[in-house]
Protein backbone atom coordinates (compact mmCIF):
# COMPACT_ATOMS: atom_id res chain seq x y z
CA UNK A 1 0.00 0.00 0.00
CA UNK A 2 1.41 3.38 -1.02
CA UNK A 3 1.93 5.78 1.89
CA UNK A 4 -0.10 8.96 1.44
CA UNK A 5 2.10 12.03 1.48
CA UNK A 6 0.23 15.16 2.50
CA UNK A 7 0.35 18.18 0.24
CA UNK A 8 2.77 20.91 1.13
CA UNK A 9 1.41 23.81 3.15
CA UNK A 10 2.58 26.81 5.13
CA UNK A 11 0.87 27.93 8.32
CA UNK A 12 0.58 31.62 9.10
CA UNK A 13 -0.60 33.05 12.42
CA UNK A 14 -2.61 36.24 11.99
CA UNK A 15 -0.82 38.93 13.96
CA UNK A 16 -1.92 42.37 15.04
CA UNK A 17 0.23 43.92 12.29
CA UNK A 18 -1.71 41.86 9.68
CA UNK A 19 -5.12 43.39 10.35
CA UNK A 20 -6.61 46.63 9.10
CA UNK A 21 -8.96 49.14 10.68
CA UNK A 22 -11.86 46.75 10.01
CA UNK A 23 -10.12 44.16 12.25
CA UNK A 24 -9.67 41.68 9.42
CA UNK A 25 -6.50 40.71 7.58
CA UNK A 26 -5.46 43.49 5.22
CA UNK A 27 -5.93 42.28 1.64
CA UNK A 28 -2.27 42.77 0.68
CA UNK A 29 -1.07 40.41 3.41
CA UNK A 30 -2.48 37.48 1.46
CA UNK A 31 0.02 38.16 -1.33
CA UNK A 32 2.92 37.80 1.12
CA UNK A 33 1.46 34.49 2.31
CA UNK A 34 1.30 33.24 -1.28
CA UNK A 35 4.95 34.11 -1.79
CA UNK A 36 6.01 32.26 1.36
CA UNK A 37 4.07 29.18 0.27
CA UNK A 38 5.30 29.31 -3.35
CA UNK A 39 8.95 29.62 -2.32
CA UNK A 40 8.57 26.86 0.27
CA UNK A 41 7.04 24.51 -2.27
CA UNK A 42 9.70 25.31 -4.86
CA UNK A 43 12.41 24.53 -2.32
CA UNK A 44 11.12 20.92 -2.19
CA UNK A 45 12.36 20.57 -5.76
CA UNK A 46 15.73 22.13 -4.98
CA UNK A 47 14.82 25.61 -6.20
CA UNK A 48 16.55 28.49 -4.49
CA UNK A 49 15.76 32.07 -5.41
CA UNK A 50 19.33 33.06 -4.56
CA UNK A 51 20.67 30.26 -6.76
CA UNK A 52 18.41 31.29 -9.63
CA UNK A 53 19.51 34.92 -9.35
CA UNK A 54 23.14 33.79 -9.32
CA UNK A 55 22.49 31.93 -12.61
CA UNK A 56 20.96 35.09 -14.11
CA UNK A 57 17.27 34.15 -13.89
CA UNK A 58 14.41 36.31 -12.71
CA UNK A 59 10.82 35.18 -12.31
CA UNK A 60 8.59 38.27 -12.15
CA UNK A 61 4.93 37.82 -11.29
CA UNK A 62 2.95 38.94 -14.34
CA UNK A 63 -0.48 37.86 -13.19
CA UNK A 64 -2.16 37.55 -9.81
CA UNK A 65 -5.76 36.55 -9.25
CA UNK A 66 -7.02 36.46 -5.69
CA UNK A 67 -10.59 35.66 -4.71
CA UNK A 68 -11.61 36.41 -1.15
CA UNK A 69 -14.31 34.18 0.32
CA UNK A 70 -14.21 34.92 4.07
CA UNK A 71 -12.02 37.23 6.13
CA UNK A 72 -9.18 35.97 8.28
CA UNK A 73 -9.10 37.71 11.64
CA UNK A 74 -6.72 38.46 14.45
CA UNK A 75 -5.99 35.27 16.38
CA UNK A 76 -6.69 32.93 13.44
CA UNK A 77 -4.09 30.62 12.02
CA UNK A 78 -4.36 30.03 8.30
CA UNK A 79 -2.92 27.28 6.15
CA UNK A 80 -1.77 28.11 2.63
CA UNK A 81 -1.75 25.23 0.13
CA UNK A 82 0.26 26.01 -3.03
CA UNK A 83 0.27 23.74 -6.06
CA UNK A 84 2.40 24.04 -9.19
CA UNK A 85 0.32 24.11 -12.37
CA UNK A 86 2.27 23.06 -15.52
CA UNK A 87 1.97 25.40 -18.50
CA UNK A 88 2.53 24.64 -22.21
CA UNK A 89 4.73 27.74 -22.55
CA UNK A 90 7.72 29.19 -20.68
CA UNK A 91 5.64 30.39 -17.78
CA UNK A 92 5.35 29.17 -14.19
CA UNK A 93 1.93 29.01 -12.57
CA UNK A 94 0.74 28.17 -9.09
CA UNK A 95 -2.74 27.74 -7.67
CA UNK A 96 -3.43 28.29 -3.98
CA UNK A 97 -6.02 27.75 -1.32
CA UNK A 98 -5.93 29.64 1.96
CA UNK A 99 -7.93 27.92 4.68
CA UNK A 100 -8.56 28.60 8.32
CA UNK A 101 -6.95 25.81 10.34
CA UNK A 102 -9.75 25.76 12.89
CA UNK A 103 -12.62 24.32 10.84
CA UNK A 104 -10.90 24.26 7.44
CA UNK A 105 -13.05 27.03 5.97
CA UNK A 106 -11.87 28.32 2.59
CA UNK A 107 -10.83 31.95 3.06
CA UNK A 108 -9.33 32.67 -0.36
CA UNK A 109 -8.14 31.05 -3.57
CA UNK A 110 -5.49 32.43 -5.85
CA UNK A 111 -3.40 31.93 -8.98
CA UNK A 112 -0.02 33.44 -9.79
CA UNK A 113 1.82 33.36 -13.11
CA UNK A 114 5.48 34.17 -13.59
CA UNK A 115 7.52 34.78 -16.71
CA UNK A 116 11.14 33.73 -16.97
CA UNK A 117 13.84 36.28 -17.69
CA UNK A 118 17.56 35.78 -18.12
CA UNK A 119 19.07 39.20 -17.68
CA UNK A 120 16.65 41.47 -19.54
CA UNK A 121 15.67 38.80 -22.07
CA UNK A 122 12.19 37.27 -21.88
CA UNK A 123 12.58 33.54 -22.44
CA UNK A 124 10.04 31.91 -24.75
CA UNK A 125 11.30 28.37 -24.21
CA UNK A 126 11.83 26.75 -20.85
CA UNK A 127 15.54 26.49 -19.98
CA UNK A 128 16.59 22.86 -19.33
CA UNK A 129 17.69 23.51 -15.74
CA UNK A 130 14.38 25.23 -14.90
CA UNK A 131 12.44 22.44 -16.67
CA UNK A 132 14.31 19.89 -14.55
CA UNK A 133 13.29 21.63 -11.31
CA UNK A 134 9.66 21.91 -12.45
CA UNK A 135 9.62 18.23 -13.45
CA UNK A 136 10.89 17.33 -10.00
CA UNK A 137 8.16 19.48 -8.48
CA UNK A 138 5.56 17.63 -10.57
CA UNK A 139 6.93 14.30 -9.32
CA UNK A 140 6.73 15.50 -5.71
CA UNK A 141 3.13 16.59 -6.22
CA UNK A 142 2.16 13.35 -7.96
CA UNK A 143 2.61 11.56 -4.61
CA UNK A 144 -0.02 13.78 -2.99
CA UNK A 145 -3.65 12.77 -2.62
CA UNK A 146 -5.90 14.27 -5.28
Amino acid sequence: MKEEIPPFFVDQAVRFSDVDMYRVVWHGRYVAWLEEARNGLASLAGFSLVGALDRGYRFPIVELSLGYKRPAQLGDTVRVFPRYQPEPIARISFAYEIRKIDGGQLLASAVTRQMILRGDELLVTMPPDVREILSKLERVQSAWPA
